[in-house]
């Protein structure tokens, strides 16, 4: 996945995408293309995940409200389940 910040920008325009959805979305490519066994069911895995912490994280920085800790620990249960995932693709 080597990738300049002029790939990432190409790729953004191509996709009609933000950077955060075109690197989620290439992820999920680099994970498919593995071919190791249950890739595909770690892929969905990882798309659900990152999606509901993408959620939190947006959450959290744009919300006019108090970030409470129910929504701390569900960003950190979260990332402990995506971290292993993306691990075994390095």
């Amino acid at each position: 996945m080597h990738r300049t910040q002029e790939d990432l920008e190409q790729l953004c325009k191509e996709k009609k995408n933000g950077t955060h959805q075109v690197l989620i979305n290439q992820i999920g490519v680099f994970i498919l293309n593995s071919k190791k066994q249950g890739c595909t069911f770690e892929k969905k895995v990882f798309n659900k995940k990152i999606l509901q912490l993408k959620d939190l994280r947006a959450d959290a920085d744009y919300e006019d409200a108090p970030f409470e800790s129910e929504k701390s620990d569900a960003a950190i249960k979260l990332c402990d389940e995506i971290r292993p995932i993306l691990k075994n693709y390095m």
